[in-house]
This record gives C-alpha cells, sequence and structure tokens, in this order.
C-alpha cells in the first residue's frame, strides 16, 4: 500500500479531471483489494478456535477414515441434534441395528409414538397424555407393551439366529 506524501505527489502530477477520476477509482479499487484481504485474515483469526486440530496430529488412513458426521449416532452425547425427523413414523430410521428396526417397524402406531416420545424426546407420560388427550396411565401402557413387543422379537430373533447355526 502507498503512503499518503506518494499519493499526493502522484495526483499533483496529474492534469486533467478524467485522469484524477481514474486514479480515485484505481485508488478505491486498491483499498477494497486490501479491506477484502484484511477480511479474510480476520475471519481466519475468528474462526480458528472452530478447527477440531487433534484430526491434524492424527495419522488417517483413507480407506478406514470415516467423517465424524457419519458416526454421529454412535455416540450418546449428540444425537439429539442430528433427528432431522420429529415424526414418530420415522422412529425406526434412528436406529442401526437390522433386529430392531424390524420390531420397531412390526409397532403399531400408538406404541410408535409413546416409544419415540418418552424414549427420544424423554416426555413424562403426563406430559404426553396432555398431548394426546389421554391418561398418563394409557401412555405408560403403550410404552411397556412397545417395550415388551420389541424385546419379544428380539429374543426370537435371536432364538432363530442360533438354532439356524
Amino acid at each position: 500500500m502507498r503512503d499518503i506524501d506518494q499519493m499526493k505527489a502522484e495526483l499533483q502530477a496529474l492534469s486533467t479531471e478524467k485522469e484524477r477520476q481514474d486514479y480515485f477509482e484505481n485508488l478505491i479499487e486498491e483499498f477494497d483489494k486490501a479491506d477484502a484481504l484484511n477480511d479474510r485474515k480476520h475471519c481466519r483469526k475468528e474462526r480458528r478456535h472452530e478447527f477440531d486440530l487433534t484430526v491434524l496430529d492424527a495419522v488417517q488412513d483413507e480407506a478406514v477414515s470415516i467423517p465424524r458426521e457419519f458416526t454421529a449416532f454412535s455416540t450418546p452425547d449428540n444425537w439429539e441434534d442430528f433427528i432431522f425427523s420429529q415424526r414418530p413414523e420415522d422412529l425406526h430410521e434412528l436406529l442401526t441395528d437390522e433386529e430392531l428396526i424390524s420390531a420397531v417397524k412390526g409397532l403399531s402406531e400408538k406404541r410408535k409414538e409413546a416409544l419415540f416420545y418418552r424414549g427420544v424426546w424423554r416426555y413424562t407420560p403426563q406430559e404426553i397424555g396432555r398431548f394426546k388427550g389421554v391418561s398418563d396411565r394409557n401412555i405408560r401402557k403403550l410404552y411397556e407393551k412397545a417395550i415388551k413387543e420389541i424385546h419379544s422379537k428380539i429374543i426370537i430373533s435371536i432364538d432363530n439366529g442360533q438354532n439356524s447355526n
């Protein structure tokens, strides 16, 4: 960047109004470029804390490295942040175990709702009952029956798997 004395000397050397106008347009363009560069540097410094630098230290094999976004559901810490659907009928899409998915898909809609609101969103039976317009006892029964049904289907699946081996 040029200093102020240098710019004054350059401006005095210009004789026509057109030359002065071109000079100022070029000067403004030069300032804009400098500002943009400064903004990028400033932004990089501000966002530096957002990067996980431990990843850079690790030795990663491209063949086996799995991005963190794909393994989000495997840790209980933050999976609720990644729920893409808030509908009980999509409950099976939050699961990874095939037998469990099959068992949940087989539940009635009311049992899925009870399981979804109690298990995923951690609502109490009273809260769900008020929301659905039924008693909390009814919600507890639906939830318990959903758990028992899933449990029995998984036990049957395990027994069938052991019998076939």
